[in-house]
């Protein structure tokens, strides 16, 4: 999920949108995260790496 979507202001004008904000948050506290499975190969480089990665020198 992206950062700022976490971190957007939600504002409330009314009851009735704020019991469903309410319910949503409280169907999705027990919900939980499909497991992943990495079908690439990953490998962390340094910063002085990423040049060679792309073929420069």
């Amino acid at each position: 999920m992206a950062t700022k979507s976490i971190l957007k202001n939600i504002y409330i004008k009314d009851k009735k949108n704020g019991r469903s904000l309410v319910f949503s948050l409280e169907a999705a506290k027990d919900k939980k995260a499909k497991p992943i499975k990495m079908t690439k190969t990953v490998k962390e480089i340094r910063a002085d790496q990423i040049g060679e990665l792309f073929g420069e020198k």
